[in-house]
Formats: C-alpha cells, sequence, structure tokens
C-alpha cells in the first residue's frame, strides 16, 4: 500500500509529544480494523492526555480538502468557529478536558450523517467524560428544551441523565419546575433528551508518549515500537448512528479507538529537530505484508 498514516502531527520535546495553549498539536484516531477516525486538536500533557481546552472533530471531515490541509499544517481550522456553535459542521465536542476526558465546561454537537443535518446540542458542565451538573440541551430544530433553573446549586444533570429540577421549553409553553429521576420525566412530558455522550473513561492517545520516546531510538537504530493503525484513508464506512440509544463513535471516545493507539506498527519519526512540527507516519503490517 502507499497510503501513509499520520497519527500526530505537532512538536517534540525530549522524545516526547509537546504542547502549550499556544502551541496545540492534531491527532488522527482510528479504531483498529477501519481506515478512518475522528480528529483531536489541542493539548496534551506530559503522559499524553489531553488537558485544558480542545476540540474534536468527526471522520467526515477528512472529505473536506480544507481541512486536511490546516491538519498537515498542524493550523486550526477556521472555518468552523469553536465560539459558534451554529457553524459547526465537523466538530463533535470543544471544551474543557482533564485526564483525557471532557471535565468542566464544554459544547457536544450531535450530527446525524443521514441527512447531514444537526441533531442536537448540549452546553454545559461535564465530569469524567459525562453530562453532570448544570447543562442545556437543545434538539435540532429547536422545538424542545431542556435547562437548568435559575437557581445556580441546583443542578438538572446526572451522568449524562436528565435528572434534578429544570425548566422544559416546546413550541408552544415553558414548563418550569420539571422534575426527571435519572433520565425519566416525573410528570407528563415527552422524554426528548440526548443520548449518552459516548466519552468512555479510556485514555485514548497517551501512548502517543510511548511512540515518541521510542521513535528517536527507531531513527537512529532502525527498530522502533508498533505504531497506531491510523490513516487518513479514502474508504467510506457505514456507521449506525445512535443505535440502540448508543452513540458508538459519532461523539467523544470510546475503547475501539483506544485500541488503535494501543496496536502499533513499525513508526518512523519524520523529524530532524525536536521542537518543530513533526509528523508520525507508519505503515499497516496489512501495507507491509501487501509488499512483501
Amino acid at each position: 500500500g502507499e497510503d501513509k498514516i499520520v497519527v500526530y502531527n505537532g512538536s517534540f520535546r525530549n522524545d516526547v509529544p509537546y504542547s502549550t495553549d499556544d502551541k496545540p498539536i492534531w491527532s488522527h484516531l482510528v479504531v483498529p480494523g477501519d481506515v478512518r477516525g475522528r480528529f483531536f486538536y489541542g493539548r496534551l500533557d506530559e503522559e499524553g492526555k489531553r488537558v485544558g481546552k480542545g476540540t474534536i472533530y468527526d471522520e467526515d471531515a477528512d472529505e473536506s480538502e480544507e481541512f486536511l490541509k490546516c491538519f498537515s499544517d498542524g493550523v486550526r481550522y477556521e472555518k468552523e468557529d469553536v465560539d459558534h456553535p451554529e457553524t459547526w459542521t465537523y466538530i463533535t465536542y470543544h471544551g474543557d478536558f482533564k485526564n483525557d476526558l471532557p471535565h468542566g465546561e464544554g459544547v457536544q454537537h450531535f450530527f446525524d450523517r443521514s441527512d447531514k443535518r444537526r441533531s442536537g446540542i448540549y452546553k454545559g458542565q461535564f465530569l469524567d467524560g459525562k453530562r453532570h451538573g448544570r447543562g442545556t440541551w437543545t434538539n435540532k430544530d429547536d422545538s424542545w428544551k431542556y435547562r437548568p433553573i435559575e437557581q445556580s446549586h441546583v443542578a438538572n444533570w446526572d451522568r449524562d441523565l436528565m435528572h434534578g429540577i429544570a425548566i422544559v421549553e416546546d413550541r408552544d409553553h415553558v414548563h418550569e419546575n420539571v422534575v426527571y429521576t435519572h433520565g425519566r420525566c416525573q410528570m407528563p412530558f415527552t422524554d426528548m433528551g440526548p443520548p449518552l455522550t459516548g466519552f468512555d473513561n479510556t485514555m485514548l492517545i497517551g501512548s502517543v508518549v510511548k511512540v515518541g520516546r521510542m521513535a528517536g531510538k527507531a531513527a537512529t537504530t532502525g527498530y522502533g515500537p508498533h505504531g497506531p493503525g491510523a490513516s487518513i484513508a479514502t474508504q467510506k464506512k457505514k456507521f449506525g448512528f445512535f443505535g440502540m440509544g448508543r452513540e458508538d463513535h459519532a461523539q467523544g471516545v470510546n475503547t475501539d479507538e483506544t485500541k488503535a493507539v494501543q496496536l502499533m506498527s513499525n513508526t518512523v519519526v519524520m523529524s530532524k529537530k525536536k521542537e518543530k512540527n513533526t509528523t508520525v507516519v507508519s505503515r499497516t503490517e496489512e501495507e507491509e505484508d501487501m509488499e512483501a
């Protein structure tokens, strides 16, 4: 195969990925057995975990030449304004990260591939990758909204589920002090909340640190670790949207993507200086077998 596999585009320091708020990085994440995956733009800590502000882009972003150029150049994709979700097409999450998961304030964008339209949006607080605390869910046509009451100490989300006292708005009415318990409305209203976030409690790209440490040796000794089976590819894959109330990997992170980082094949670091933008390029075992 001739396709090159890009898993990381950013700076290195002491053989590990290096980033700051002023020098964010790009990472491309692909599940095992596939050739497409989502993209992350933001900051990593010294262990390769996402921290601070960051943005996750849907895998369909690889259909945009403008997006791929930004990824290749190591610059932000400016066509979608992270502060204005109404401009979002590929962004599925923007906000705070801690320990590799959404944690703090964030916005999650649900995108329906069947008609290329937004199917809903959540703005509010996250805890360990789940909607938790205070936040607002709005469905795709703004005909139904679930939001917190004015008292700032009253939460309306608990571990991804609508839970607490909230305000429910539809096209005709505003219902105050509506009670939800673990996703179930205790009053005669339709449950129209979002599916689960899909942010599994798994480290997604921390293994990139190991790749960075070992790749320096590979450049001089001729050997290296197995790199992620990741690729910016052209093949389209079938996708089940929100099957059985789950998001698969439409949003957030999941265990399959973690495996993509853990399953590594020969990695070559295309870098001569550690403080410059660097792209890690690797080949899958399948590609090597085809060349043999």
